[in-house]
């Protein structure tokens, strides 16, 4: 069992069964692969609510066991042990469910591809090859070459083009999501920022392509919609320090890795502020996670 056929298998059974599969069936399942992948693939393993919850946006515990359940109807999730509360974890396996026919979803993504093709084909054939070219994209194709130990040089050119994609690239899409959001290009503009930079920062930027990018943000958006917390642009040294102790208080990180990652991010930049001040948008606890992860990989 691995993330392939898992994933595969659920996506059969969600085109054969569209008015049983709902968006909150679809973040609680991934969430589970997730966290059973970080657990290093135990057959057995805690589902705490709360965690769930605040991992995929669910407000209501209600909703949450819902959820859960049903997916346990479906066959994807088998209950080990159910909580004597919401306060205590649910125990879970993943299973997979093999109802799903799955030569269905094979069949009429091969039949879509045909019909694009030929779509295509009846245009120029300048636009015919960019065409074609777009359908499998990859986004970028970097080494990572370690040059600093808080950023790679993959990550920087990523977080750029990503940010220029969006941007540039998908207009209609950035308008639309302005009018459903009320939000004014400099706004937008702010989450397309907050939302690269964290997901490059949590190295969970593994999309396979244009179209999967964009359809990311958007999925993000829809669940993140607040604009972000500036207020990092206006701390003083002294105040940046204090939000660093904070963040790291209760795990073993030496005073020496906590002053290395302070010097860092504090230096000054052309403009005169420092340098964390610099990125639209900061998290102090994501960035420091990986500043440890790459500081880890750097000394191998």
């Amino acid at each position: 069992m691995n993330v392939y056929d898992l994933s595969r298998v659920f996506w059969d059974y969600a085109f054969e069964n569209p008015d049983k599969i709902k968006p909150n069936h679809i973040a609680m399942y991934f969430f589970a692969i997730e966290h059973c992948n970080r657990l290093g693939w135990k057959e057995k393993f805690g589902f705490p609510a709360s965690m769930v919850m605040e991992a995929i946006s669910i407000k209501s515990y209600n909703t949450y066991i819902k959820t859960l359940n049903e997916l346990v109807e479906i066959g994807f999730i088998e209950m080990i042990e159910k909580s004597k509360n919401q306060y205590s974890a649910n125990i879970i396996a993943l299973s997979k469910n093999n109802n799903a026919n799955n030569n269905a979803l094979d069949k009429a993504l091969i039949k879509h591809s045909t019909k694009q093709v030929e779509s295509t084909i009846q245009s120029t054939s300048e636009s015919t090859v960019q065409s074609i070219d777009s359908i499998d994209k990859p986004i970028y194709q970097y080494t990572n070459t370690q040059s600093v130990v808080g950023e790679t040089d993959s990550d920087l050119q990523k977080i750029s083009d990503f940010k220029n994609f969006l941007k540039t690239q998908k207009p209609i899409q950035m308008d639309r999501l302005k009018m459903a959001h009320n939000f004014s290009d400099d706004q937008m503009n702010l989450k397309i920022d907050e939302f690269v930079e964290k997901k490059v920062s949590w190295s969970d930027d593994n999309w396979l392509s244009e179209g999967d990018l964009s359809k990311n943000f958007e999925f993000w958006l829809a669940k993140n919609p607040k604009l972000p917390f500036t207020g990092f642009t206006k701390w003083t040294k002294e105040e940046f320090f204090k939000d660093i102790q904070s963040v790291s208080g209760g795990q073993q990180i030496s005073k020496a890795t906590l002053q290395e990652f302070f010097d860092h991010y504090r230096e000054p930049t052309p403009t005169g502020e420092m340098l964390f001040q610099s990125m639209k948008a900061w998290d102090t606890r994501s960035r420091l996670k990986k500043w440890l992860n790459n500081k880890k990989q750097f000394a191998k």
